[in-house]
């Protein structure tokens, strides 16, 4: 992902991510956009603490 950002002059702070799942935590913190989409209860209250934006579909 780094290579690719790289290449067409990005970073990972003008990155979105949008994740549903605990397990997408690790990418959600290292992008400049994290989004939740649905998410599940353990992630839903780490992007409420965090401020991260919420989408329910």
């Amino acid at each position: 992902m780094k290579q690719y950002l790289q290449s067409h002059n990005s970073t990972l702070q003008d990155t979105y991510y949008y994740g549903d799942s605990i397990d997408d935590l690790p990418v959600l913190q290292t992008v400049g956009h994290p989004v939740c989409v649905s998410p599940d209860s353990r992630l839903k209250k780490t992007a409420v603490e965090r401020g991260w934006e919420i989408q329910r579909i």
